[in-house]
Formats: C-alpha cells, sequence, structure tokens
C-alpha cells in the first residue's frame, strides 16, 4: 500500500473513531447482547429440557427477550444518530445547530455564505520568489513568482464547487518598460486525479494586468493543488506582499536571489530586518501557522548594494488601480454547494 493511500486510510479512521463514538459503542453493546444471547439460549435449552416447569425458564426466557429487543433498538438509534445530517441542506443543518425556532432567514442566509466561502481552506501557502536580474538603467528588479496552494474540501459530504477569479497584477508599471511581464502557468491538479492547464501558453503581462475565471470542483474531504507562475518586475525601492485568501494551516514566503547583484530587503513584522542575498542565496521571511484570511504580510525591495541610489522613476503600486488589497491573487467565489 502507497504512503498517501495509507495515511488516507488512517485519516478516515480517526475520523470515525473520533465523529461516530456513538455508534461504536452501539454496535460493541449490540455484539455483546448478541452474545450473552446466543449464551442464555445454550443455557435454556438445558433447563427446558430437564425442568420445563421451572422459575428459571422462565426468568432467562424473558430475559432473552429483553436483550434481543433492547440490542436491537440500541442498534437502530445508533445508525439513525450517525446518519442524523447526512444528506441534510447546509440551511437544515444550521437550523438544527442554533436550534432556534425564530431564526431570521436572512441572518440563516448570511452564516450559510460564509460557511460556504470558508469550507475549502488551504492546507499549505507556499509562496516564492527569485530574483532573476537586476536593470539599472530601469531601477527595477525582474523576479519570477511561484505561488503553490494546497486547498481542502473539510465537508465530508458535500461536493464543492466555486468559481475562482485569478487576477495577476505586475507590481511595476511604467511608460518606459515594454513588457512588464509574462504569466507562464496557471494549473489546477485534484488528488488522484490529472493537472488542469488553464492557459496553454506564455501570455504578456499588460497594464490592464492578467484575469481569468476558473471552474474548480471538489470532492467531499478532496485535496486539489492550484499553483501559478509569472515573471514581472519591482522597483528597487518600493513595497510588495501578500494577503491571505483563505485560512491557512500553513503560510511560507521565500525569496531567492540568482542574480550577480546584492540584494537587499526589508522585512518583519515592523520592517525592521534587512538582509542581503548574494548570488544563490534565499531567505525565509515568512513561516506561519494557522493564519487567518486577510492577514496581510509586507517587505520592501531596497537598492543593491552596488547600486545604492534613489529611483526618480519609482511609481507606488498604490497608483496602479488594478493591484487591489492583496496585490496579485483575487478570487470571488461563487458557490453551488
Amino acid at each position: 500500500m502507497s504512503k498517501s493511500r495509507w495515511e488516507k486510510v488512517t485519516r478516515r479512521f480517526t475520523y470515525l473513531k473520533r465523529a461516530n463514538r456513538f455508534l461504536l459503542i452501539s454496535v460493541v453493546g449490540f455484539l455483546l447482547a448478541l452474545i450473552l444471547s446466543l449464551l442464555l439460549w445454550e443455557r435454556w435449552n438445558v433447563l427446558i429440557t430437564t425442568e420445563q416447569d421451572s422459575f428459571k425458564v422462565s426468568f432467562l426466557a424473558s430475559l432473552f427477550e429483553d436483550i434481543i429487543f433492547f440490542g436491537l433498538v440500541g442498534l437502530a438509534i445508533g445508525v439513525a444518530q450517525f446518519t442524523a445530517s447526512k444528506g441534510d441542506t447546509l440551511q437544515a443543518r444550521l437550523a438544527k445547530l442554533f436550534a432556534n425556532r425564530n431564526f431570521d432567514l436572512g441572518v440563516l442566509s448570511y452564516f450559510e455564505t460564509t460557511i460556504r466561502k470558508n469550507a475549502v481552506y488551504s492546507e499549505n501557502s507556499a509562496h516564492e520568489i527569485v530574483i532573476t536580474h537586476y536593470e539599472p538603467e530601469l531601477h527595477a528588479y525582474r523576479l519570477i513568482f511561484h505561488n503553490q496552494y494546497e486547498l481542502h474540501n473539510l465537508f465530508g459530504d458535500v461536493p464543492y464547487s466555486a468559481d475562482l477569479s485569478v487576477e495577476i497584477a505586475p507590481d511595476l508599471v511604467r511608460n518606459d518598460i515594454d513588457k512588464l511581464g509574462e504569466v507562464s502557468l496557471l494549473r489546477t491538479t485534484p488528488e488522484d486525479g490529472q493537472p488542469t492547464d488553464w492557459i496553454k501558453h506564455t501570455t504578456t503581462l499588460g497594464k490592464e494586468g492578467f484575469s481569468k475565471e476558473l471552474e474548480l470542483s471538489l470532492k467531499p474531504n478532496q485535496k486539489l493543488k492550484y499553483e501559478m507562475k509569472w515573471w514581472s518586475f519591482a522597483s528597487n525601492i518600493g513595497k510588495s506582499g501578500f494577503s491571505v485568501k483563505r485560512f491557512s494551516r500553513k503560510f511560507i514566503v521565500d525569496i531567492k536571489n540568482i542574480s550577480r547583484y546584492s540584494v537587499r530587503i526589508r522585512y518583519g513584522e515592523k520592517l525592521d530586518k534587512v538582509a542581503v542575498l548574494g548570488y544563490d542565496q534565499s531567505i525565509r521571511i515568512a513561516d506561519f501557522k494557522n493564519v487567518p484570511e486577510k492577514t496581510r504580510l509586507d517587505f520592501e525591495w531596497l537598492p543593491p548594494e552596488e547600486h545604492d541610489e534613489k529611483d526618480p522613476h519609482n511609481v507606488s503600486s498604490d497608483e496602479h488601480d488594478i493591484l487591489d488589497f492583496d496585490r496579485r491573487l483575487g478570487d470571488k467565489e461563487k458557490n453551488e454547494i
């Protein structure tokens, strides 16, 4: 058995063990009652042939009937408890959860939308930035971005379907730069499935940015790898960053330098740390766990040590109208659970 399949079996067993203890106790109780009934049946047969009118025969017969009856009733209750919410709509489950007959439908709809949106979270959100060049005449770094997200459908019995709007904007927009960047990869790969490439060839990244609608579908408890890759320029004096669009169990940002310049980066919670990366050096500027949505990570690019000057052409990213709160990745979902 492969490691991934064994992990899946272990995960399912753990889920059953935690979520269905009542059913487990009911089944064990029924089996014990059945074993006891078989033992009593054998004893009753012996007594009925030797003492047909005795009190013991009547008592054992009554006890045998009670064990059979209550054992079957207990098993039925256990099965009913196990399947109580299977097939219910999300609103029906919420109504049971809140147990309030005076619940306003508008409020119920709000909580339903919130749960649908967060039903899929990110097990791992990994962001890698590779600095390939520094262009002195542009006062800008050339960067390759590679973002990977391992999405997981938290529903154990409901499939997930959503339209995901992917938006990528260049970090630096200037009239003296002909090509602002290119998008080379946009792919989703479901667990135990085949990858889907949403762009067939490299796409130029213009001032208007890049946008594409993805139709995502996850089976109950299924995972899906979602990744994107592009390059663009970044000013040598400018802010950059990432925002968490979904709850992430793990959130990391790595930066690697393969240019011939000594790249400087300001980072940290208060932007009070400065790193200098020589050739083939890297740094992890973020490694967080259990990160809520809308959490923002900011860092700043500084001129390389070889060119420590102000950039007269610097344009703040805030002046770019297509850059939203998270700068690169925005997802607008139309859930259909």
